[in-house]
Parts: C-alpha cells; sequence; structure tokens
C-alpha cells in the first residue's frame, strides 16, 4: 500500500507505524488495554478526550453501572456527580425505583407481608388522626382570639358552609 519504515525514528514515524499495527482489532484492544496502565501516558491525555474514553468504553450498560458504581464510591466525585441536576434527578428516580421494586418484590414473597400491609394501614389512620388532632388543637387557640371580633356576612356564611361541605366531600 504504502511506503513504511522498518525502524521509526521521529515521532509521525512511530506515529505511522502504530497506525500501521493497530489495523487489526486484537493489537488494538491489547495496546489501547497496555497504554491505559501507564499513568505517565494517561497524564498526557487531555481531560477532554479522557472523558471522551470513558463514555466509548462504557457505552455497555453492565460496564458503565460498575464504573458508576465504582466512582460514585469516592466521596469528592459523588459529591461533583450530585451537583449536576439531571444527574441527581435520575440517582433519586433510580433510588426511588429501586425501593418500589424492593417492596414489591418483599410483598409477593413474604409471609409477612399481610401483617405488614396491615401495620401499614394503622400508621396511616394514626398520621390522620394526628392531623385531626392538629387541627382541633390549631383551632382552639385561635378561637379564644377571635371572641371580641364580629365577623361579616360572608366570613359568617364561609365559616359555617365551608368546613361542613369540604368535610363531606373528603370523607
Amino acid at each position: 500500500m504504502g511506503w513504511t519504515v522498518d525502524n521509526p525514528e521521529t515521532p509521525q514515524e512511530k506515529i505511522t507505524a502504530i497506525h500501521h499495527l493497530a489495523r487489526d482489532e486484537e493489537v488494538t484492544a491489547s495496546v489501547t488495554t497496555e497504554f491505559l496502565k501507564r499513568p505517565q501516558v494517561a497524564a498526557k491525555v487531555s481531560p477532554e478526550n479522557k472523558v471522551r474514553v470513558v463514555e466509548e468504553f462504557t457505552r455497555d450498560e453492565t460496564v458503565a453501572a460498575s464504573a458508576a458504581t465504582s466512582l460514585l464510591r469516592r466521596p469528592a466525585v459523588a459529591f461533583k456527580a450530585m451537583s449536576d441536576d439531571t444527574a441527581r434527578l435520575q440517582a433519586n428516580h433510580a433510588q426511588v425505583e429501586r425501593s418500589r421494586q424492593a417492596r414489591d418484590h418483599f410483598e409477593d414473597i413474604s409471609p409477612v407481608a399481610p401483617a405488614v400491609r396491615h401495620i401499614d394501614r394503622t400508621v396511616e389512620f394514626l398520621d390522620l388522626v394526628t392531623a385531626c388532632h392538629s387541627f382541633v388543637a390549631a383551632v382552639g387557640r385561635a378561637v379564644p382570639g377571635l371572641r371580641d371580633r364580629t365577623p361579616g356576612e360572608k366570613s359568617a356564611r364561609s365559616c359555617t358552609r365551608t368546613p361542613r361541605r369540604s368535610g363531606r366531600h373528603w370523607t
């Protein structure tokens, strides 16, 4: 095809020789792996190209998940990653989805799932009772301050109709 040098000496001759050898995919993969093991070589690669290489090597979901997991174990990396709104949203979404899947799996296979559902309903009922109690307590604190005031006709009608109507619709 073209002219090649048997013993490359100049940087351009060396680059040409490497490109000639790199036509074979197995050779390229092996050489790339060896280059990436050398810190002095990696130090000469620009940050933009490092990002591009990482993105290229993580196209496979399994590899990407493994790399992301390893990187997020580094506190400084996790902090910087979570400062990106989209990354934080995706991480939160994944966490919620993982929690939902674990809950569904538990409910499907666990013999104690019915008891846990019963406890959850009891807790929800207690939350409702607590909210009602808080409402009654707040009204009990507010009403004494209104004793000497006379509401207007519109306010009086609103106070007598609205709570009953909204309470009826709510229940």
